[in-house]
């Protein structure tokens, strides 16, 4: 994999060379399966299966880079909170709503953590009100 690779001195990060896909990720054949993530394909071959319903996902925010020391696993809810608390959410696109702010796992996130409306409306750029409307289930009813 070295070939494919270059280090980015300053971030620690090990970059792929080669092609990415429109989003940025790198997917390769492996194993019999087409267009794997290189991300999981270096987990798997450093500690094993990856369980069921846990994802591969990067410390660094770069989705290029495929240096092991750079991931850890979690779930989907793991990685929305990861990408809120690091201020990468910008607006966040819902399923019917184009305008809008919120997602299905982001409700979801903000009906299990145990943070204030005011701390999730100042991070999220929405109302308080909508945050109490979210946990109320007045709103995205039918999120569960």
């Amino acid at each position: 994999m070295e070939f494919w690779t270059i280090p980015e001195p300053n971030s620690g990060c090990l970059l792929w060379l080669g092609g990415v896909t429109k989003h940025g990720y790198v997917r390769v054949d492996w194993r019999g399966k087409k267009g794997e993530r290189l991300n999981r394909v270096v987990w798997e071959e450093a500690h094993g299966p990856i369980p069921d319903g846990l994802h591969v996902l990067h410390k660094c925010d770069v989705r290029s880079c495929v240096q092991l020391q750079h991931f850890f696993l979690g779930t989907n809810d793991d990685n929305i909170a990861d990408r809120v608390a690091k201020g990468r959410s910008g607006t966040v696109r819902g399923e019917k709503n184009f305008n809008a702010k919120l997602t299905a796992p982001l409700v979801r996130l903000i009906r299990l953590r145990n943070r204030s409306p005011r701390e999730w409306a100042e991070e999220l750029g929405v109302s308080e009100t909508l945050i109490y409307m979210v946990r109320s289930n007045k709103i995205w009813k039918h999120v569960t």
